[in-house]
């Protein structure tokens, strides 16, 4: 489409393309040549109706964001002012069609995602109720392709699970009891075996690509240290009180004492400026991504299998029973804090985090992003 002759071929004049590219009335994105560009999620969307034939077609034109409205950066309402949840719960009651306002976050089947607050806010005032999900997997089973995986997949041995022992660490339970003293000297208390890491010699990509998710209390990246791709979970609180450094400290030592188990997550070491702990990277991310979010035909297949998701309860199940067996409650257990690895092992991460206070920051949601 980059020549005269091509575009017309295809029925498109410059002044239609043209037309197309400058009107202010469309939310789709278009290149030069007038043709929809596949970068944006809205763009597919319209060009295919769903990704998979499942999804509902987004209804552009309905409920354009007022200007009155505040927003921010990225245009969309900004939840911490009164004038837009009112505007999004008036909005909400207003939609009774099938199809969503644009700038509600969804997951893949099209419904509301509740983990944003403006996706949380309109599921809470909308005057519909509609199944989603029930339909996202009737339409997505009539794929040849995908139904093709479905049923390689039915055929495929997979291991049963296999518990790890118990792990004994007595030393842990002053720990998990709050007994330890509070201390000016942080490294003092660490113990030798736990590497105290230099922040600068994490190598971390700067931008969003580099960006695993966000949360009350950080932010995860994607890095490296020595070579081996690594998660850094960066702390927003860059002056510790003597409490919080105490609860710092226990959260390093458990994660270094139960880190071989095989249903919890392993740390590297830890950083102190900025707080920052280092732990392992586990490559398919949470399971709430691969439940709601994650659209790979091969993944969505293996998850369908019952015996892959008996494998990933029964890891969630051995991680617990070792952090229970420690005296650690996790307190926050949630598909997001169980991470899968390529060989489908649930990972419990987040345990003991909870013991830091956790802040309301503008910049932050509890989302994941692809």
């Amino acid at each position: 489409m980059r020549y005269s002759s091509s575009k017309q071929a295809a029925g498109l004049s410059d002044n239609f393309c043209q037309m197309r590219v400058n009107d202010p009335s469309s939310d789709l994105h278009y290149k030069k040549d007038g043709s929809l560009d596949m970068r944006y999620r809205s763009s597919r969307q319209e060009a295919h109706g769903t990704s998979s034939g499942s999804k509902p077609v987004v209804q552009h034109k309905l409920s354009r964001i007022p200007d009155y409205v505040p927003k921010k950066k990225d245009g969309m309402p900004d939840m911490r002012t009164t004038a837009a949840k009112n505007w999004v719960a008036g909005e909400a009651s207003a939609c009774v069609t099938g199809a969503l306002p644009a700038w509600v976050p969804t997951k893949k089947d099209g419904s509301v995602d509740l983990k944003t607050a403006i996706g949380r806010a309109f599921a809470s005032h909308e005057s519909r109720k509609v199944q989603h999900r029930d339909d996202y997997w009737r339409n997505r089973i009539t794929d040849d392709l995908f139904y093709g995986l479905v049923e390689a997949q039915r055929k495929m041995s997979v291991p049963a699970f296999e518990p790890t022992p118990i792990l004994v660490t007595p030393s842990l339970y002053d720990e998990c009891r709050g007994q330890s003293s509070f201390v000016e000297d942080f490294k003092a208390t660490i113990p030798d075996g736990i590497p105290d890491i230099d922040y600068c010699s994490l190598k971390i990509k700067a931008g969003e690509s580099s960006e695993l998710g966000r949360g009350s209390f950080g932010v995860v990246l994607k890095g490296q240290w020595n070579g081996e791709d690594v998660a850094v979970k960066k702390l927003h609180l860059d002056q510790l009180t003597k409490k919080e450094k105490d609860a710092f400290r226990r959260e390093v030592v458990i994660l270094a004492n139960l880190g071989s188990h095989h249903n919890l997550v392993k740390l590297y070491g830890y950083c102190l400026n900025p707080p920052c702990i280092v732990m392992e990277l586990v490559p398919r991310g949470s399971l709430s991504y691969l439940l709601h979010y994650c659209e790979d035909p091969e993944v969505e297949a293996k998850m369908t299998d019952g015996r892959i998701k008996k494998n990933l309860i029964l890891g969630i199940v051995g991680g617990m029973r070792q952090l229970h067996s420690s005296q650690i409650v996790h307190g926050d257990l949630k598909p997001q804090n169980f991470l899968v690895t390529t060989d489908y092992v649930a990972k419990i991460t987040d345990f003991g985090l909870s013991r830091l206070r956790g802040f309301k920051y503008s910049g932050f949601s509890s989302a994941r992003r692809r």
